[in-house]
């Protein structure tokens, strides 16, 4: 197909996609009452990559060289006062090879005496075919290599109420929302389940210190699917977590805790439950030339398989300047993916890693090239596949002030 035609039809997607996006937009209505001196900050981003990829579809033991060329549009936006702040980015990658991707965040706050009220709403759209996506929270289905056209779309609301009950001592309260819907599934060879989640996460913190917090959360989630067999879930998690900064550039903070979930659905005489845990952990660290951040998380997610998914992550990313306009930066993910309840789901695991190089031409403008590493294995299947993948990027990024 023509890069002209594959673009157009690329564009009509992200018009469709752009309802959705209103959505998440609604949120600047959520919180009103913006200081009306505050300053619109504008970051438009521009960025042309070219790659060359040997298993772009992330087939099994298929090797073929592509060229991909792929263009990302990113807006970034903000406006904030002394009590309030609204940030976000809209996000389109239009590609010669795939279909599009797009995103949209937006997170919002307004704080009162004793209170703050907040906002943080995502929509996604990726296909499920193609795994070259970065992003810490890529949907778990993504990479499937018998999902070559399938279309997942993802709408997540999270508002918040923060309470100060003291100096010491703040109450948290967050709602979830989830919707997400798949298209062109009916020619794959694996089905997709549309579902929701709710949840609902009171949390008790208390501040030690300057320096040290700890907090006590217990959080009720619901799971419904909209497929043949009604399968529902409700998981329920209570755990406990600690936060310090060793100094003003290193921070670090852990918590952990216990899950009890159940997943029902009609060919079930009962329904089934199972025990574990859940844990996070992350540390941040920035010295004169280098920052780097470390995390690893074991958490459940819903899926479109029809169940819980419990993911364990591990992650890792480096920058560091060795001049004032060259700049390096390391990034890797291990992901291992398995189901609790519901129906047969293999245990897949998922590597990425990708070192980058870079120029800093100009205050705008940066050019920069590097390599990257995709691999996934799923358990008892011979589906493992691999991509490695060579980049040159030129990006052009822009502040404005209205």
């Amino acid at each position: 197909m023509m890069f002209s035609r594959s673009v157009i039809s690329q564009v009509s997607c992200v018009v469709k996609a752009q309802k959705y996006t209103g959505l998440i937009l609604l949120g600047l209505i959520f919180l009103p009452g913006l200081s009306q001196s505050a300053a619109w900050q504008l970051r438009p981003t521009i960025v042309v990559e070219e790659r060359v990829q040997d298993n772009i579809k992330m087939k099994p033991e298929e090797s073929s060289i592509a060229h991909e060329t792929v263009f990302q549009g990113v807006l970034g936006f903000r406006r904030f006062s002394e009590t309030s702040n609204v940030e976000g980015r809209a996000h389109v990658d239009l590609s010669t090879e795939r279909s599009s991707r797009h995103f949209s965040t937006i997170n919002a706050f307004k704080k009162f005496t004793l209170s703050t009220i907040g906002l943080g709403a995502l929509y996604r759209r990726e296909n499920l075919g193609i795994d070259d996506s970065d992003e810490l929270d890529a949907s778990d289905e993504v990479g499937n290599p018998n999902s070559d056209n399938v279309m997942r779309n993802s709408l997540k609301l999270d508002p918040y109420w923060q309470r100060r009950l003291n100096e010491r001592t703040t109450l948290d309260l967050n709602f979830g929302f989830e919707n997400v819907f798949y298209e062109n599934d009916s020619g794959s060879n694996e089905k997709y389940s549309d579902f929701t989640k709710q949840s609902i996460s009171p949390s008790l913190v208390r501040q030690l210190s300057e320096r040290d917090v700890i907090l006590a959360t217990f959080s009720v989630s619901r799971y419904r699917a909209d497929n043949s067999k009604n399968t529902e879930g409700d998981s329920y998690e209570l755990s406990l977590g600690y936060k310090t900064s060793f100094s003003e550039r290193t921070k670090w903070g852990i918590s952990g805790g216990v899950r009890h979930t159940i997943t029902d659905d009609d060919t079930l005489d009962e329904a089934k439950s199972s025990q574990g845990f859940v844990m996070q952990a992350n540390m941040n660290a920035k010295f004169e030339l280098t920052n780097v951040n470390v995390r690893v998380k074991r958490n459940l997610i819903p899926s479109g398989s029809g169940g819980w998914l419990e993911v364990n992550d591990l992650g890792a990313n480096m920058n560091h300047k060795f001049r004032p306009r060259l700049f390096g930066t390391f990034s890797m993910r291990l992901t291992q993916k398995e189901i609790v309840d519901g129906t047969n789901y293999e245990k897949r695991y998922n590597f990425r890693a990708s070192p980058r190089i870079g120029w800093k031409m100009t205050q705008w403008w940066a050019l920069s090239m590097g390599y990257k590493h995709i691999r996934r294995e799923i358990e008892n299947s011979t589906d493992d596949a691999a991509n490695n993948i060579l980049f040159l990027q030129v990006r052009y990024s822009k502040g404005i002030a209205i």
